[in-house]
């Protein structure tokens, strides 16, 4: 019984852990296999983003080399890092620039990155589970609006501050009021 609670709470702390990450984002880029010194798109990582590579290939089965490397560039660096015999996974925090890029004249292969993208929690991507933002645009006045009800269709003005047991239940809601 000790370990089925133990194992419970784990998992419990284990859901809040999750839920409170950045969900990954999967970017596929590819290299064409003609002309030498052809780029695939670039992905942009922002300070505090990371990328790291899931799967690597190419569009020519037997193919052991592509001619194809994943090219970093941070800050005014670019580094290489060819994608035939990769053994070890490619981590990057930004902020960096990666794109594929045909660099052999000698393959006849395109190459193939997937990348796992978590970018960096920031005001703008944050979504708040119990917070308010105001204003949302520039403009305007808001009212702040304390509304209970004990079933859920009636609901009344209310104040913050304490409140007894003396309902069975009670629900509270705020609303937001653009004032004109």
């Amino acid at each position: 019984m000790l370990v089925f609670l133990m194992r419970l709470i784990l998992l419990a702390v284990f859901s809040v852990l999750i839920s409170s990450t950045n969900a990954e984002e999967f970017v596929t880029l590819m290299a064409p296999a003609t002309p030498v010194n052809s780029f695939s798109e670039s992905v942009i990582l922002k300070a505090g983003d990371c990328s790291r590579i899931l799967y690597t290939g190419y569009d020519t089965e037997g193919v052991t080399s592509s001619g194809v490397t994943v090219e970093v560039t941070i800050g005014q660096s670019v580094f290489g890092y060819p994608l035939s015999g990769a053994t070890a996974t490619l981590v990057i925090a930004g902020p960096a620039t990666l794109r594929l890029k045909k660099n052999s004249p000698f393959s006849p292969a395109a190459g193939l990155v997937t990348l796992g993208i978590t970018r960096a929690l920031t005001a703008e991507n944050a979504v708040p589970s119990n917070a308010v933002v105001i204003p949302n645009d520039a403009t305007g006045q808001f009212q702040v609006i304390l509304e209970s009800s004990t079933d859920m269709i009636t609901w009344t003005a209310a104040l913050p501050g304490t409140y007894g047991g003396s309902t069975e239940k009670r629900f509270f809601r705020t609303r937001i009021q653009r004032t004109p």
